[in-house]
């Protein structure tokens, strides 16, 4: 469900995000698309950024996974089974620090590696921050190719501080 809100100017209109059984709303920008599709992998909802034109062959993204988790562990646990899984693909660790999601403790992981796409491969960059609430895991990552990062990291930054898990 979306709804309008004031950006912080009259040309970045945000809109509010929620999802009520997942305890979950965050705001963004109102040219991006939000994708909902719940699904058994814990997927819950995709942000993705207007295209840059007819050439564009990749949108930049933030998506929300949430994840019931079989019993409480501990964050360190969980962001070092992550880590893990992450070691199984062609990416790279650059950074992974403690942060705050949601008025949470969290885990903010920066890596890079390949965008699979169906014209080419590209040089992505990841952004994921987790935290985890009970037997409940809340992952939001950013994707974007390398040489946007940085362009959209201030749109995905204020997506991110506005996240309020309930």
């Amino acid at each position: 469900m979306s709804s309008p809100i004031t950006g912080a100017a009259k040309h970045d209109p945000f809109l509010v995000y929620a999802n009520f059984s997942k305890h979950i709303k965050l705001n963004y920008p109102a040219d991006w698309k939000a994708q909902e599709r719940e699904d058994t992998t814990g997927f819950l909802v995709m942000f993705l950024s207007a295209a840059e034109g007819p050439g564009d062959p990749f949108l930049e993204n933030l998506n929300v996974v949430i994840v019931d988790l079989p019993q409480i562990v501990s964050l360190d646990a969980y962001i070092e089974f992550n880590l893990a899984q992450m070691r199984q693909f062609p990416v790279q660790l650059l950074e992974s620090a403690r942060c705050t999601l949601g008025g949470m403790t969290a885990q903010r992981v920066l890596f890079s590696g390949p965008l699979p796409l169906p014209m080419g491969p590209f040089q992505g960059k990841y952004l994921s921050y987790s935290t985890l609430r009970g037997k409940r895991s809340y992952t939001a990552t950013f994707t974007a190719q390398a040489n946007k990062y940085e362009k959209f990291l201030p749109t995905v930054e204020r997506m991110i501080s506005s996240i309020e898990i309930s």
